[in-house]
């Protein structure tokens, strides 16, 4: 069953992030994530989550970004949508990087690419190229780099 009182509090969220009024968007997307667990909704709540992490990262807050990656991916494996994982993988991979761990970094965007090519995820799949295509700039791999704009612009 939809929990429409959830659904009031995820766009109202959206709404407050896109006019850049963060605090605002994260309460809305706290009880979101709040009733979409009480009701086990896990999908929604990991995409609450992962949406959650993007506005803390954006708030130069990148431990409680991390940790709400983490949860969010979590919360796709235990709904059984592994698939649905790939977005906050390729956030968690860029908060790796920005601290200095790109191996670590790469080793995610390139199981979050593979997962992206199982499922047929396109979309998914070049920002993930695109994502490896950043790091590999930041570490003057210029040619990797170009590779995988190039890959990703062909999708």
């Amino acid at each position: 069953m939809i929990n429409t009182v959830a659904y009031r509090y995820w766009p109202l969220g959206c709404l407050y992030a896109q006019f850049g009024f963060l605090p605002e968007a994260l309460t809305h997307y706290q009880l979101a994530a709040s009733t979409f667990r009480r009701d086990q909704d896990l999908i929604h709540a990991g995409h609450v989550s992962n949406r959650r992490g993007e506005i803390y990262l954006a708030m130069g807050q990148s431990d409680r970004a991390f940790h709400q990656f983490q949860i969010a991916i979590q919360l796709f494996h235990r709904g059984e949508q592994a698939s649905q994982a790939t977005a906050a993988l390729r956030n968690l991979a860029m908060v790796l990087h920005q601290r200095g761990h790109s191996a670590a970094a790469m080793e995610l965007l390139e199981q979050a690419l593979s997962t992206c090519d199982r499922t047929g995820n396109s979309l998914g799949a070049a920002a993930t190229l695109t994502s490896m295509g950043e790091i590999n700039s930041a570490q003057r791999q210029f040619l990797f780099a170009l590779g995988c704009f190039d890959a990703a612009l062909e999708i």
